[in-house]
């Protein structure tokens, strides 16, 4: 009865994973872009605009 079932864990464990670890890079990508702009604008403001 639980041969069956296990037989699906190693699959089912690596969708989780790889669903978790997607979630979490997008995270990750989502907090650098909102970073890197706060920077930018920080920067443009301190600095003033850009020349080149």
């Amino acid at each position: 009865m639980f041969s069956a079932d296990l037989s699906y864990f190693p699959l089912a464990f690596i969708l989780v994973f790889l669903l978790y670890a997607g979630i979490i890079a997008l995270g990750f990508w989502v907090l650098y872009q909102v970073i890197w702009r706060a920077v930018r604008r920080g920067l443009r403001e301190y600095h003033g605009p850009s020349r080149g």
